[in-house]
């Protein structure tokens, strides 16, 4: 499915960005109204609205040393011709002094719209899977 294709390659697309703080090619990830939201134990959660308030918080998280954003295991859960939501999974890895962490494990959910330029990310979520293990726990 194209479709499916499209939207895998938007999660490659953040990770890439995001990796080598390729700020611009947010442009082509996120729609103009967008939101984007974290969750992990110990944090604060973090929500920005809008592809400008989200390009001003993403470089002022940057790790130490060369992250690397691992995508896997898309699944579809709600689809139509013009938008899906979604989640997958990402592993969070840091190399740093010749040294590779896995520092974290995410799930995360999106919703995705179908634009003239292509899809795009209207909402995005991660949640550490410690936080999400809780979540579901409650």
């Amino acid at each position: 499915m194209a479709e499916r294709d499209a939207i895998v390659k938007l999660f490659s697309q953040y990770g890439m960005a995001i990796d080598a703080q390729d700020w611009a090619l947010l442009d082509e990830i996120f729609t103009d109204d967008a939101v984007w939201e974290m969750a992990h134990p110990g944090h604060e959660p973090v929500e920005r609205r809008g592809l400008h308030a989200i390009k001003q918080f993403l470089p002022g998280s940057r790790a130490t040393g060369q992250p690397r954003h691992i995508f896997a295991n898309l699944r579809v859960l709600r689809e139509d011709a013009e938008s899906a939501s979604v989640t997958m999974y990402m592993m969070f890895t840091l190399t740093n002094g010749g040294m590779v962490q896995v520092m974290m494990t995410f799930v995360y959910a999106a919703d995705v719209v179908r634009t003239p330029a292509g899809w795009r990310f209207r909402r995005m979520g991660h949640f550490a899977d410690r936080q999400q293990w809780a979540l579901e726990r409650t």
